[in-house]
């Protein structure tokens, strides 16, 4: 058994301990003896010091270990030995990760994390891949339909609950906060006209029964300019941007509430995913998402399914600047922008995994340093799904920055770096109409365009589900790549069976087909080519009413509190 001695407990230990979990997967620690093997025994009351060791290790060491922690009586001193061991690799101390070099401790870096992980993931069976000139390439296509069975909401849903919200009553007193604020500075001001100009624009669209949010955001954005001379250009421009910021934040905060909310659904239909995710495709698959939600995640999580989502390295922030090197810290993946061609990014290549790609930003994505770098809440260590969505939620929702004891507020989630300077991080979540060019050339600023007409277009096959194709910038794509490759087919699931026009020019040699189904009916046909006994349709239908008197509860009591 690897065997390390210390003269002292201190935050080493633990480093040490997590060190001989990943490389040895056990090990024992000796307190109170020197370099030298001498014991020189230990200053401290035994049982405040086994109590102190055992309440470190329990809460800083993940996953948790039960550690035998023994007083070693030798002649007129004593030392304490502390044993320990662990399956459930990859191990942290303190949020870090660790392991033995011979007589030291190491911190992995994100590429070694992401092997351990993947070899813990992986099974006998999965290593065993047939040559990838041989396996066909598939590829998910998610909008909100895939989700909808795991608690998120459709379009018509999540707008039905935003203007249950968003009362004429509730847009004033907003507007007027607006008007009595200059958030970009004195030197930069926003119109106070323009908000009256925006206020009477969202109560009549509101009004005329135009109830997709989407539409709303895209009529801000389209108000003509008539009228307005140069020099008022920009204030207006300004106001309306301050405007949309806003309303972008409220969608933000109300795909938290429902991801929180709904979390008993996804726990009760989450297993009729996995074979989907993991076993549907014999190597990695690639999965593009439109939705705003963390389902993927979680369901890899909880699913023991290995997750891509192209970062490289790690970012780490202190959770606030109050006890910068005692707090635990957030830590995120980076992307740098610049290095975003697909082939450079971390994703995997000819073995199993999913490969995550979020078009339309996510509520664990941010953008950070002027928008040179992405950054993802990461999901190493977790091995809870709930978890990693209250942790989401506690980093979005808690302030991390003070001055003078005060919380710094703003739009954006101010964090602190461990010199104590201000981060900026923004949401990354796209809404309203104009998210990307419709064109179908990928224009400069436009990475996961790029990444997605390149993914798609080297697919042999792509599984279209629950996206009511109203995105030009993504059905531009799927033509472009159905030409480009001849050999492409595509499935859409759907159950309201509404294929659209734009691929009947493919329709033959059964390039396009369909499966009128809703998700989890469609994955059962994919996995044993029949469909659900009336048993487990009655089981899902269950569940699905459960849905439906959370939402009742999110529309009449959530949304429309003050």
């Amino acid at each position: 058994m690897q065997r390390n001695c210390e003269q002292r407990w201190d935050k080493k230990a633990l480093i040490t301990i997590s060190a001989m979990l990943n490389k040895h997967g056990k090990g024992t620690i000796c307190l109170g003896i020197n370099d030298n093997g001498d014991v020189v025994g230990m200053k401290d009351d035994y049982d405040d010091v086994s109590k102190l060791i055992a309440e470190k290790i329990m809460s800083q060491i993940e996953p948790k270990i039960y550690p035998t922690i023994q007083k070693i009586e030798n002649g007129l001193n004593w030392y304490i030995e502390i044993t320990f061991e662990g399956g459930e690799t990859p191990y942290s101390a303190d949020g870090r990760y660790f392991m033995r070099v011979g007589t030291t401790n190491r911190e992995l870096t994100r590429a070694e994390l992401s092997k351990m992980m993947r070899a813990e993931y992986t099974t006998s069976e999965q290593k065993s891949i047939a040559s990838t000139n041989t396996v066909k390439r598939k590829g998910l296509l998610l909008g909100a339909g895939f989700s909808m069975e795991l608690g998120m909401p459709s379009a018509q849903e999540f707008s039905r609950a935003f203007y249950s919200f968003l009362t004429p009553n509730k847009l004033r007193i907003f507007a007027d906060r607006m008007k009595a604020n200059e958030p970009y500075g004195s030197e930069n001001p926003t119109c106070k006209n323009e908000y009256e100009n925006i206020y009477n624009t969202v109560v009549r669209y509101r009004d005329e029964g135009n109830f997709n949010y989407e539409f709303l955001l895209r009529e801000i954005r389209s108000m003509p300019y008539n009228g307005i001379d140069i020099q008022n250009f920009a204030e207006v421009q300004r106001t309306r941007d301050y405007f949309r910021n806003f309303l972008n934040s409220l969608i933000n905060g109300m795909f938290r509430i429902f991801q929180a909310n709904t979390y008993s659904i996804f726990q009760a239909n989450k297993e009729h995913y996995k074979f989907l995710l993991d076993s549907f495709c014999e190597n990695e698959t690639w999965v593009f998402s439109l939705n705003h939600d963390i389902i993927i995640e979680m369901l890899c999580i909880d699913l023991k399914i290995q997750l891509y989502m192209g970062d490289s390295k790690t970012l780490q922030f202190p959770f606030d600047n109050y006890f910068i090197e005692g707090n635990k810290p957030i830590r995120f993946g980076e992307i740098d922008n610049k290095e975003s061609k697909l082939d450079s990014l971390n994703f995997a290549k000819g073995s199993k995994g999913i490969n995550l790609i979020k078009l339309h930003g996510g509520l664990n994505e941010f953008i950070h340093d002027d928008e040179k770098k992405r950054l993802f809440f990461s999901i190493i260590g977790y091995k809870s799904s709930e978890d990693y969505l209250k942790d989401i939620c506690l980093f979005i929702d808690a302030p991390h920055y003070y001055i003078h004891g005060q919380p710094v507020k703003n739009s954006e989630i101010i964090v602190s770096d461990y010199d104590g300077v201000m981060q900026f991080l923004t949401p990354s979540i796209l809404s309203g109409d104009a998210k990307f060019s419709p064109a179908t050339h990928d224009g400069k600023g436009e990475p996961k365009m790029a990444q997605f007409s390149l993914g798609i277009e080297n697919l042999d096959e792509l599984y279209i589900i629950g996206y009511g194709f109203g995105d030009p910038h993504i059905n531009n794509r799927i033509v472009r790549a159905m030409h480009i490759n001849p050999n492409m087919k595509i499935w859409t699931v759907d159950p309201f069976n509404s294929r659209p026009t734009l691929l009947d020019s493919f329709d033959y040699n059964l390039r396009v087909r369909g499966i009128h189904a809703k998700t989890t009916q469609a994955i059962y046909h994919l996995k044993t080519e029949t469909w659900h006994t009336p048993d487990e349709t009655e089981t899902l239908d269950s569940v699905w009413e459960q849905r439906t008197k959370i939402y009742e509860h999110l529309y009449n009591i959530v949304f429309k509190r003050d």
